[in-house]
């Protein structure tokens, strides 16, 4: 959906597909590339409330694993389990092959670890993008957002320097499946 504001400061909104009467419309208020935990977080200090969207209520968040860390025990994608009501407790997360749980508190820290770790990266340096990616997919999930940024990043830099066309397609052969899910989702 797009809008456009009219001279006479009407909005004009233009759907890219039919929509139903009654339906509801839905809006993405961050990045759509976000992971879960850093789009609730802006949404509840910025909007002031806690997204109850399809994305937001779908643990593989549209099979897309961009918020899954990996499990310690299988490797597998560890995601969080989806409140059925908005004033239920926290009910942490869970590996989806092992069903080894996770507390949630757990999850935020190794987000947070994970944004010191990116502060220390040059973002101008394939080298420490490259060695901050390897060691960062030892905890993630391989489509995790923080993953992707960093191979957009890279893709940029290889591009810019015309270095490694063939790890820049191995990097868009990762990034793109995940956008298209993303896109696509966001047009329904």
């Amino acid at each position: 959906m797009t809008h456009v504001t009219r001279r006479d400061r009407r909005m004009v909104m233009v759907a890219t597909r039919d929509i139903m009467k009654g339906q509801e419309l839905l809006i993405c208020y961050t990045g759509i590339r976000w992971g879960k935990i850093t789009r609730q977080k802006h949404l509840l200090l910025t909007k002031n409330f806690l997204c109850r969207c399809p994305r937001c209520l779908d643990p593989t968040e549209c099979g897309t694993y961009i918020s899954s860390i990996k499990c310690t025990q299988c490797q597998g994608n560890v995601v969080e389990s989806i409140q059925t009501a908005p004033d239920e407790q926290d009910l942490g997360w869970f590996c989806q092959d092992c069903g080894l749980q996770v507390e949630h508190k757990k999850v935020v820290a190794v987000e947070a670890m994970i944004g010191q770790v990116l502060k220390l990266v040059n973002k101008n340096s394939t080298a420490h993008l490259e060695g901050a990616s390897r060691k960062l997919g030892k905890l993630l999930s391989s489509q995790h957002y923080v993953l992707l940024e960093m191979y957009m990043s890279l893709i940029a830099l290889y591009e810019k320097r015309k270095e490694k066309p063939e790890r820049v397609l191995e990097l868009c052969a990762i990034i793109l499946p995940v956008l298209t899910l993303l896109e696509s989702w966001e047009t329904r």
